[in-house]
């Protein structure tokens, strides 16, 4: 919590700039507003960037409690009772924009007067925080700060909202300008806001603004690598996309976007928004890599609800007061026939407030001698020309059970008690002092009095102008040099008229550049009237059948597919990343480069039966490509000879046919 009050401190005059404009517009004259904001970073997990991006989400939530007087009228003691539920740690002052002090407790016990501390003047019941403020003047304000416990709520771990990404290509190279077209999906997470107090967003709307910056600054999510970055044809589903001139970004003039006025609920086709846009970019870096993941930008939320509030904090109550007199009329001495000396008084209370509305809950009057203010008068007396008299100390209580209290008193208005024609009656043969008090509070009302609103929204950033920030990175493949040579011998001592033509198939893979290599996948296709050979279920038996790998430690995966036409079954060998220098030989027998993980060598055994054609085995494919987890298994797909159509894992297979030699397929810098 201290980060986050500390964090509210400096962004707090600010945000109380803004939030004071809201509420002048329509709000009642003490206006009290919970304001709950949402600090939410979403970052693409890096290990999903080649597919349908995974977020991670971390969100904190605090809570403002901003009471303002928005009226004409200054307004006296302020008590504000309230209960600030699913927080941590207590309330505290964040902003005192007014001319006295600002007094907090978290207990009622010994800070609320019993004057005011009771049933139908101020209600205290299962408040957490009270707030007095002997003053809050004309445009005065104050803000309270309190933080939501979102780990116990189950909301620190996710966001208001669910962001899919993916990019066409996935992936780009290093050096030159590319273009990618990103699609990105925002909807509502019925799961994060059913977790919160208001249980579900039904009846509500969402208003949201997305702001997408491109960014060549490494202080503002980007990456200076970008020598030219630019945004083109952006789509959105719901409101309206304007670009405009990145302040982040000096690569060009159109690398920002915003789209406005989009409203979201729960209506299946209203939950969702869709943005489409292209980016064409030109990542440059002087560090050789196998890959890089490259930050060009992000994207700003700016998002609030029609009403409620996530921690489920409410006012209790309030009491409050503004201009007003006290009239206090004293009369007599009265003789009665006995001899006895008999005073009377009444109260008068009069609102002097311009556009202040009151009620009046109580009003005592007493009287005491003149020669000790706390001295009562004792003796006979009654409350009114009706009542009996009693005897005791001379004090009359007029509330809702013996008067026509409460009273509402609009502005000018008066109320007079016992009454304009009654009076309060004793006995005394001395000169008294009559005495009176009231108590009136503020009426709850929209134009007249105090009103509450609870709202949630995006919390303030003084850069961006919100604290919820998607951050977006790519993949970026880097240089290197990978070369696949396929070996096809025949074997003249397996071969016989029960096993057919049997031929031995070395795949000899090569890291001849200087660097690590990404994962490399390898493709191999096996033509029709050939059949796997003293094959078994394992790839790692190095030397002990018709299928191996050498060595098997660098076999990071493997799967097959059946095909028709010329080619029965594809087959796929995914490498773990290979070191650089391998001198490119293409030999299967280099024992020391195998030792070194720079060549692998992936061995496997074929007969040929029937009209068979060794021309169609001199195929093979190779894709240098990086995953952090294992690809769903490629698809090979032929159409007019022999092509890859996976977009994902990037499938690249093209027929070479020589008859006495190898195919050879070398990736230069990752370019496709």
């Amino acid at each position: 919590m201290n980060g986050a009050f500390e964090l509210a401190k400096k962004v707090g005059i600010v945000m109380f700039v803004v939030i004071t404009i809201i509420t002048m517009a329509s709000a009642a004259p003490l206006e009290i507003r919970i304001e709950e904001k949402v600090n939410t970073t979403v970052e693409p997990e890096e290990s999903t960037l080649t597919g349908e991006i995974q977020f991670k989400y971390t969100t904190n939530v605090t809570g403002y409690v901003n009471i303002t007087n928005t009226g004409n009228d200054p307004i006296y003691d302020v008590w504000i009772a309230l209960n600030l539920t699913n927080v941590t740690g207590n309330c505290v002052l964040s902003v005192n924009n007014t001319l006295s002090a600002v007094n907090i407790s978290n207990s009622a016990s010994g800070f609320v007067p019993d004057r005011i501390n009771k049933a139908g003047v101020f209600n205290t019941s299962g408040a957490n925080c009270f707030v007095h403020i002997p003053l809050l003047n004309t445009s005065g304000s104050v803000s309270i700060f309190y933080d939501v416990n979102d780990n116990a709520m189950g909301i620190d771990n996710g966001a208001p909202f669910d962001i899919s990404e993916r990019y066409n290509p996935s992936k780009i190279p290093v050096g030159g300008n590319y273009t990618w077209t990103v699609y990105f999906n925002v909807s509502l997470n019925d799961t994060w806001w059913a977790n919160t107090a208001l249980g579900s967003l039904s009846g509500n709307n969402v208003t949201l603004n997305i702001k997408k910056y491109l960014s060549n600054n490494s202080n503002h999510y980007g990456s200076p690598n970008w020598t030219y970055l630019n945004l083109s044809s952006c789509y959105t589903t719901k409101g309206s996309c304007n670009i405009f001139d990145s302040p982040y970004s000096d690569a060009t003039n159109t690398d920002a976007f915003n789209v406005t006025n989009i409203v979201l609920n729960i209506t299946n086709s209203n939950s969702y928004v869709n943005v489409t846009f292209n980016v064409t970019g030109n990542y440059t870096n002087s560090s050789a890599a196998p890959h890089y993941i490259a930050p060009f930008g992000f994207a700003v939320f700016e998002f609030s609800l029609s009403y409620g509030n996530i921690s489920g904090s409410y006012v209790v109550d309030v009491f409050a007061m503004g201009n007003a007199s006290i009239n206090v009329t004293k009369d007599g001495p009265y003789y009665n026939s006995s001899g006895y000396t008999w005073w009377r008084g009444n109260v008068t209370i009069t609102n002097k407030a311009s556009g202040l509305s009151y009620v009046v809950t109580n009003v005592t009057m007493w009287a005491t001698n003149q020669s000790s203010f706390s001295n009562y008068v004792y003796g006979s007396f009654n409350c009114s020309n009706s009542a009996g008299s009693i005897d005791g100390n001379v004090i009359c209580e007029y509330n809702s059970s013996n008067s026509n209290l409460p009273w509402v008193l609009n502005s000018a208005e008066s109320v007079t008690l016992p009454g304009s024609s009654d009076w309060m009656n004793f006995s005394y043969d001395k000169v008294p002092i009559i005495w009176a008090n009231a108590t009136f509070k503020l009426i709850k009302d929209s134009n007249k009095g105090w009103g509450t609103n609870n709202t949630t929204s995006n919390d303030y950033n003084v850069t961006y102008g919100s604290n919820f920030i998607v951050i977006e990175k790519i993949y970026i493949i880097g240089t290197y040099l990978v070369k696949v040579t396929k070996h096809v011998l025949y074997n003249s001592s397996a071969s016989s008229p029960e096993n057919g033509s049997v031929f031995d198939i070395y795949l000899v893979v090569e890291n001849i550049g200087g660097n690590v290599s990404p994962y490399v996948y390898v493709y191999d296709l096996i033509p029709t009237n050939f059949s796997e050979f003293n094959w078994n279920d394992t790839w790692t038996d190095t030397g002990k059948d018709g299928n191996w790998v050498n060595n098997s430690s660098m076999l990071a995966g493997n799967g097959s597919q059946d095909l028709s036409g010329i080619y029965s079954k594809g087959y796929w060998w995914r490498l773990m990343p290979l070191n650089g220098g391998a001198d490119g030989n293409g030999s299967y027998e280099d024992w020391s480069e195998i030792a070194e993980n720079k060549t692998v060598v992936i061995f496997y055994q074929l007969n040929g039966t029937g009209d068979f054609r060794v021309l169609d085995v001199f195929i093979v494919g190779i894709d240098p490509m990086y995953s952090l987890n294992e690809q769903t298994s490629p698809k090979i797909t032929l159409v007019s000879g022999a092509k890859a159509t996976n977009y994902e894992s990037t499938l690249a297979a093209a027929v070479f046919a020589a008859i006495g030699t190898a195919a050879l397929i070398v990736r230069r810098n990752g370019r496709r």
